[in-house]
């Protein structure tokens, strides 16, 4: 900040008058003529340095997510799928019409009002308990919504990237708490469903999962119980970290391109993994201006599409058959 451009009392910068809380910003990458969003974002807090031995500004930002959890809202919903319920809410934010990306969700029939919580924790995400789908804010700043089939169809049934040995470092792990044997569904009207695994029990001790799905009946509830304990019964590996860094054409397409729910595929001789592919669950860019670094680090999950959960008609007719009941 030598020249002081960001400095929000220098009447003479070019940025005077735009440097303030709550303005929206937007950190792009150009490469090849093709412009990339990275983030979209508004400012919280600017504190410049004049220092003469420092001369520097920090920008603290955030996201559409932690605007959305500062409103609070009561809202009763009618005859909605999870994807209109999420439309609803949004609007009872004021939030943009073209900053959203919603499915139309696995769920029909909803009711539900709920009184003085915030849009995105008490509104948005009590849904998505018991829809079972993802909900995000995307590289251009729109709410992404996306139903629990969402990853099983289209461009998500092909790798989106490959990374090989030697191109990264990918970190698998294995831990305890990763396993439940114990879930405990609670179901619209405050019931509860239970399922156990004694043998699961057995070799690794009681390891409890609670979960609330209060737009579900007893059957769906059921339903989603013995298919979640179906999935962590036994020893699973943690989310791996996956860090890349800039320096090849296939490099620079996987820190620039990919999004959340992208699918790649990574060959790891060295942790013995062949060919899996992965779905992206996380992404965090670290960019020093200074060194011209650029590293991206991706959480992910293992593809699981042969135990994915129906409930309700559109799965049925998505997908025809599946893992119902579990």
């Amino acid at each position: 900040n030598s020249a002081r451009h960001f400095s929000f009392d220098y009447a003479l910068g070019p940025y005077y008058g735009y440097l303030l809380p709550k303005r929206v910003g937007r950190m792009r990458c150009t490469y090849r003529e093709v412009q990339y969003d990275l983030a979209r974002f508004m400012v919280s807090e600017i504190t410049p340095d004049d220092r003469y031995d420092v001369q520097q500004a920090t920008i603290k930002i955030f996201d559409a997510q932690t605007w959305l959890e500062q409103i609070a809202a009561t809202h009763t919903y009618t005859d909605l799928t999870t994807g209109e319920l999420i439309a609803e809410a949004l609007d009872e934010a004021g939030w943009p019409a073209d900053l959203r990306q919603l499915d139309a969700g696995q769920l029909a029939g909803i009711n539900v009002t709920y009184t003085d919580v915030p849009i995105w924790s008490g509104h948005i995400l009590k849904g998505l308990e018991s829809e079972r789908g993802i909900a995000f804010i995307g590289r251009d700043g729109a709410v992404v919504y996306q139903d629990r089939h969402h990853r099983y169809k289209g461009a998500h049934l092909t790798p989106q990237a490959v990374f090989v040995d030697g191109m990264r470092d990918f970190r698998p792990s294995l831990s305890y708490r990763e396993i439940a044997n114990d879930v405990v569904v609670t179901y619209a009207g405050g019931g509860t469903v239970q399922r156990i695994d004694a043998s699961s029990q057995d070799a690794y001790g009681p390891m409890r999962l609670p979960v609330t799905a209060e737009l579900l009946g007893l059957g769906d509830a059921t339903s989603l119980a013995e298919w979640l304990l179906d999935r962590r019964k036994d020893p699973h590996s943690k989310p791996p970290r996956l860090l890349i860094t800039n320096g090849t054409e296939a490099k620079y397409q996987a820190l620039l391109d990919l999004e959340i729910s992208d699918r790649v595929r990574v060959t790891d001789s060295r942790s013995g993994i062949a060919t899996v592919d992965f779905y992206i669950e996380g992404i965090q860019h670290d960019i020093d201006f200074r060194q011209h670094t650029h590293q991206a680090e991706y959480t992910l999950t293992l593809c699981d599409v042969d135990r994915y959960l129906l409930i309700g008609v559109p799965g049925y007719a998505e997908f025809g058959s599946g893992k119902f009941g579990y």
